[in-house]
């Protein structure tokens, strides 16, 4: 370190953590396609705008290192034929990173706890291919995971503007909506999700609550029994159906769904609740 600390170099240069050479080693992992253990020294040339420009394994000449950093500037194209060990031709010419690697390496860093990586890869490979419906949808999951509701619905949102009969984008787009409050426009896109995959049992589930919340139990409890007619076993349909049924002045018919959700997840806090409510009501 003191000794890096001592060079004259006409640019930035500095020292990385222990997190960052991580991360530099998937990334090392995942161009080369194969585990490759990092040497010492070992240093990366990053440009201005912050992509990888070179990789040196081993002793670097300051000649070749200047050389590098004057040739910054270049087309990819023209750095690809400098780098070259030989003379000759690309069989299969290489290129930059395209929807389908920035996608991978995106999954790469998330799969390793690299949440603001994963995010940064996301995002570039929404800029480069903006008409990536499937691109959308899993940037706004990681978004959700991340805490960003509001970044995450605009992403939801771009996926079934894309794609307007995909089942996947308006069942997301249709819950993201309903976390949020907005329930006139879940209730379309969950509609819109029924209609596209009748059979699913947690879409209809989720359809129940905005139809609860814009004031329309009757409607809520036809979705909610239909998803327990396809899967008995949803807790989360048995306290909505509940909750409604407390909502209509139906302790009873509360109590016996709520009962069941109890018994299914004893670890359940809100369907306690609500069945101690429906209880203290009979």
């Amino acid at each position: 370190r003191k000794a890096v600390e001592k060079l004259y170099l006409p640019f930035e240069r500095g020292m990385a953590s222990g997190e960052l050479v991580s991360k530099m080693q998937l990334l090392h992992n995942f161009l080369f396609r194969r585990e490759m253990p990092q040497v010492v020294p070992m240093s990366y040339l990053i440009d201005r705008n912050g992509n990888l420009a070179a990789i040196y394994r081993g002793r670097v000449e300051m000649r070749q290192l200047i050389e590098d950093v004057n040739e910054l500037h270049e087309s990819v194209t023209v750095r690809q034929k400098r780098s070259a060990q030989f003379a000759g031709r690309w069989l299969t010419p290489p290129g930059e990173l395209g929807l389908t690697d920035l996608a991978e390496l995106a999954d790469h860093f998330e799969q390793n706890s690299f949440f603001e990586e994963a995010l940064r890869y996301g995002q570039r490979a929404l800029t480069l291919h903006p008409g990536s419906a499937a691109m959308h949808m899993r940037q706004a999951m990681r978004l959700q995971q991340q805490g960003k509701p509001s970044q995450a619905l605009n992403r939801f949102e771009q996926a079934a503007r894309l794609e307007p009969d995909s089942f996947e984008a308006n069942y997301a787009l249709g819950k993201a909506l309903s976390k949020q409050g907005s329930f006139r426009q879940a209730v379309r896109h969950m509609q819109k999700a029924v209609q596209l995959n009748p059979r699913s049992a947690i879409v209809r589930t989720e359809f129940g609550f905005p139809l609860y919340r814009l004031g329309k139990p009757k409607p809520a409890v036809v979705q909610l029994r239909r998803a327990l007619e396809m899967d008995p076993n949803l807790t989360t349909a048995h306290n909505n159906l509940g909750v409604i049924h407390l909502s209509m002045n139906q302790p009873r018919k509360a109590a016996n769904h709520l009962s069941q959700a109890v018994k299914q997840d004893p670890q359940h806090a809100h369907a306690h609740f609500n069945l101690s409510v429906a209880l203290g009501k009979m």
